[in-house]
């Protein structure tokens, strides 16, 4: 029996490599499923960096061809170099032999599209029609189609396409971020809105209309089920599940995908749900381009959808069978074409009217906005590969006689409306098939059915009701209709009541008066998860202030309450917070014998804290000194807990001297030992506080022994250079710090500038040391690099020094479930970064930024500078992170100047805490992270 055991296993194996082949095409290996041929099928001398095609209808490719350049878009649009070429394969071999320049002198293209004789290309920021006149194969013409309406981003955005679509309609995607104003060609309306879309309009410009609107960076090319389903690639949609971020997506009408920011909230992007929609292909950060559907090249494509994407950090074509589920679809996912040689750079798929795919690779060009590149190799040229499934008696080259193309679509069906509520009731709340129906009640829906269902409708038809009455222009919906919701007994139906309300922020005063009667009643019958949500919709309005001052400092409220109304404060980030918060707060945090008891209750030791917090943007309003005293009293009471000891600290009016014990508690929790937080809040502390002479000598003699994240903002203590002696002492001790390489240049520089000239030399030399320029940068890696490989790596000691306090790595980057969010996560970081780009990003944090988690630099018209991770953006305000657990709201109104920053938010120098053994363990960690069970 285990022979015959062993026999089925040894077998089994056979069988799952034999699915598999690889090629050698020019040095370079790749995989394919078993059957399946590869070959190139162009040479350098046709066309140097590809990176979109399309066919004519005479079975001649046109290929868009970059310079080489990484400029960004506006930039090469001052000299423009990108070309489109007509490529032929003359003699039928599958390999193109004949290579026509149909357009030169072009700025970056991100897309083409042969129709009707016309060639479309997309660019930053339009698109442009490419007409050949005189039928030479070169365009004589060139006209302006569609235009974004304003210059092209750092990272050209603005325009993916166009793509052809089955209903005799021309598609094309936006990007998000940057506003776009267009009117709808067919209802007439202007709209406004920074979100991503992809837009569609006839050939002649008419019956322009959004089919989809998010908050991703990049929606990018789109492709047709044979129904007509709209379905495209995109990346930074979805981040939902730990490692989700870039897909493949059914666009349905109206939908609204990820990723959740400012964009999508904006009340001029129409919603059906507080809920985005979600890819039905997750590929994590492989940044997809290409798409495309199997036109009928076999028996399974002329029976089934089938899609390939090409994925550009993931060196690979992906298959993607799909099949039907609910109103959207599930795929079936297989690598077609992979190689782990990380120069091919996939950028498009396209199929020949052959069968075969073609498979455009742009080469190692590009890195703009793309960290992944690393480096700008334009010396590495790409190319494009065919590949082919054998298929016995059917001759290569034959063209397919699969089913045509649909010529209608699914999309933006009308229809009457009667019976929706059974309908919504059948679709058993599948997202994609409730949104169709909202969608349609929002255009379709009568005002007086509508309001019978939100009373006495099912709780799936009242949420379905309250969407359509709240977006439907015209159909006044009351704040009275809404609240009765919020006291439903289903938890999804008071979800959606309050998201509209906070979609109607002029509501705040009558919703508060209602509240206000309503939290009695809940708090009595115990339903305190009904209050705790409705306290962020006040903050805006008096009402609503006090009623959250007045559930802040009750001591009869639950301290959950308590808690979330001084969170409330917090996240209000008014300019001038009501005189009755500070009240409260102050009452609050003065209650007897309040810091003993919150060391052995961890309820009250978390309201404790959040009353802090919200001290410290209170301290600042003049007239109010219970506050500060309250935070003196809390911070010399020696038998309160550490931690709230130092936040009271940490939050007390800037200059407020520090008493020796105060000093010293603060000083002792700087050890890299410490929990971070602690080391947060000291740091805090030390640099807001009014420090002795003696007390700045002790602080500099403790830069010898701090951690990167210490390091730079208690240089900030130094700046003001009043005392030689004192510069001296710094700098001797940063010569002999062991965080020294994670000196940022210019904190160092603002330590020099008002220190004698003798001093400002010494400190030249330091920062020479500290400062290297990119040539030695990268010698340090490469030499670094080497010294790890010699090691031999322990993944386990890599994953405990990943975790500790000594790197705080898990402070800001998470690994599956665990972990910080201020810094990119970092589960399966080692299947898109080699060993050197993982040791560069240790090593010089600032080198490159992922895309997403780029530093920002905010000026306020006070003078102050904010450096940043910008988490979110309104209307109204920005939300900046500036470290673990710190997260700053800054009104838009405050704001000087904003431009890209130049540090990482992750310090430098890691590499001289860690020893060259801990070194090469950390990496080796990384590079093995992954998610899923392997």
């Amino acid at each position: 029996m285990l022979r015959l055991l062993l026999r089925l296993i040894a077998a089994a194996s056979l069988a799952l490599v034999a699915r598999a082949d690889t090629v050698s095409l020019e040095g370079r290996v790749f995989t394919l499923p078993s059957g399946y041929t590869a070959q190139k099928a162009t040479t350098t001398n046709l066309v140097l960096r590809p990176v979109n095609a399309c066919f004519d209808d005479q079975g001649r490719l046109y290929v868009t061809d970059s310079s080489g350049s990484s400029e960004a878009p506006a930039d090469q649009a001052k000299d423009p170099k990108w070309r489109v070429v007509r490529l032929e394969d003359t003699d039928h071999d599958g390999v193109f032999d004949k290579q026509t320049v149909f357009a030169d002198h072009l700025p970056m293209l991100q897309g083409i599209l042969w129709h009707q004789g016309v060639v479309y290309i997309g660019g930053t920021p339009a698109i442009w029609k490419l007409i050949d006149k005189d039928g030479d194969g070169k365009a004589d013409e060139r006209v302006e189609w569609w235009n974004v309406g304003r210059p092209s981003t750092h990272c050209g955005n603005e325009v993916h396409g166009p793509y052809a679509g089955p209903d005799g309609f021309i598609y094309w995607t936006k990007g998000a971020f940057e506003p776009i104003a267009w009117t709808n060609g067919v209802t007439g309306q202007a709209h406004l809105d920074r979100g991503a879309h992809i837009f569609r309009a006839r050939p002649d410009g008419s019956e322009m209309d959004s089919i989809m609107t998010g908050g991703m960076d990049n929606p990018v090319e789109v492709a047709f089920t044979r129904g007509g389903e709209c379905l495209f690639t995109s990346t930074f949609i979805d981040f939902s599940q730990p490692d989700f971020r870039d897909g493949v997506a059914h666009a349905i009408y109206g939908g609204v995908f990820g990723k959740l920011n400012g964009n999508i909230d904006e009340r001029a992007v129409k919603r059906t749900s507080p809920d985005v929609l979600h890819p039905f292909v997750q590929l994590g950060a492989a940044a997809p381009s290409g798409l495309c559907r199997d036109a009928g090249s076999d028996e399974e494509a002329r029976n089934n959808d089938v899609l390939y994407a090409s994925l550009f950090n993931k060196h690979k074509i992906t298959k993607h069978k799909l099949k039907p589920k609910g109103a959207t679809f599930a795929a079936e996912t297989t690598d077609l074409f992979a190689t782990e040689d990380t120069d091919f750079h996939p950028t498009d798929v396209l199929q020949d009217p052959d069968g075969s795919l073609l498979v455009v690779d742009t080469g190692g060009w590009y890195k703009l906005c793309c960290p992944t590149s690393q480096l700008w190799k334009p010396d590495v040229l790409g190319c494009i590969y065919r590949i082919r499934r054998v298929i016995p008696g059917q001759s290569p080259g034959r063209r397919m006689s699969g089913p045509d193309f649909p010529v209608g679509i699914a999309i933006a069906r009308k229809g009457k409306m009667d019976n929706w509520q059974a309908r919504l009731s059948a679709t058993q709340g599948e997202p994609f098939a409730v949104h169709a129906i909202t969608e349609a009640l929002v255009r379709e829906g009568k005002p007086a059915e509508l309001r019978a269902a939100l009373k006495t409708g099912s709780a799936p038809a009242q949420r379905a009701a309250l969407v359509a009455l709240a977006e439907r222009d015209g159909a006044d919906l009351k704040p009275e209709e809404v609240t009765p919701l919020l006291s439903s007994i289903d938890s999804e139906t008071r979800r959606y009541a309050l998201w509209i309300l906070r979609r109607r922020p002029e509501w705040g005063p009558s919703v508060a008066a209602w509240a206000k009667s309503q939290f009695a009643e809940w708090a009595t019958a115990g339903k305190l998860d009904l209050v705790t949500p409705v306290l962020s919709l006040f903050s805006r309005d008096a009402a609503g202030q006090d009623l959250i001052a007045e559930c802040a400092e009750g001591r009869d409220f639950p301290l959950s309450l308590r808690q979330a109304a001084f969170e409330a404060m917090q996240g209000a980030n008014l300019k001038e917070p009501p005189s009755r918060w500070s009240a409260a707060t102050a009452r609050a945090l003065g209650e007897e014998d309040l810091t003993s008891k919150a060391a052995s209750d961890d309820a009250l030791r978390s309201m404790v804290l959040a009353a802090l917090k919200t001290a410290g943007q209170l301290k600042e309003n003049p007239g109010q000194p219970g506050v500060q005293s309250a935070l003196h009293r809390i911070a010399a009471h020696n038998q309160a807990p550490a931690d709230i000891r130092m936040q009271a600290l940490a939050n007390r009016a800037g200059g407020t001297p520090l008493s020796d014990s105060e000093y010293e508690l603060l000083r002792s929790h700087l050890s890299p030992q410490t929990a971070p937080g602690l080391r947060f809040s000291s740091v805090r502390a030390l640099t807001r506080g009014g420090l002795s002479a003696d007390q700045k000598s002790g602080v500099a003699d403790s830069l010898r022994e701090v951690g990167p994240l210490e390091m730079n903002p208690l240089l900030a203590i130094f700046e003001n250079g009043e005392d030689p002696q004192l510069g001296d002492r710094v700098l001797k001790a940063l010569r002999e710090a062991k965080a020294r390489s994670s000196i940022r240049p210019d904190t160092l520089k603002a330590c020099l500038a008002k220190l004698p000239a003798d001093a400002r030399k010494a400190g030249g030399e330091l920062l020479a040391m500290i400062a290297p320029d990119n040539a030695e940068q990268a010698r340090r890696v490469d030499s670094l690099l080497a010294e790890v490989k010699a090691l031999k790596p322990d993944i386990r000691q890599g994953q405990s020094l990943f975790n500790s306090t000594k790197t705080a790595c898990a402070q800001c980057h998470r690994i599956g479930y665990a972990g910080g969010d201020v810094g990119p996560s970092l589960t399966s970081i080692g299947e898109v970064r080699s060993e050197r780009d993982l040791l560069e990003a240790v090593v010089y944090p600032s080198a490159s930024f992922v895309r997403s988690y780029e530093p920002s630099m905010v000026i306020t018209r006070d003078g102050e500078s904010h450096n940043g991770i910008v988490r979110g953006e309104t209307e109204s305000e920005l939300t900046l992170v500036t470290g673990p657990g710190a997260e700053q709201k800054i009104a838009r109104a405050e704001i000087l100047e904003q431009r890209p920053g130049a540090v990482s938010l992750m310090p430098s120098g890691l590499d001289a805490q860690l020893t060259r053994q801990e070194l090469a363990d950390l990496v080796a960690f990384l590079k093995n992270t992954h998610w899923g069970a392997r």
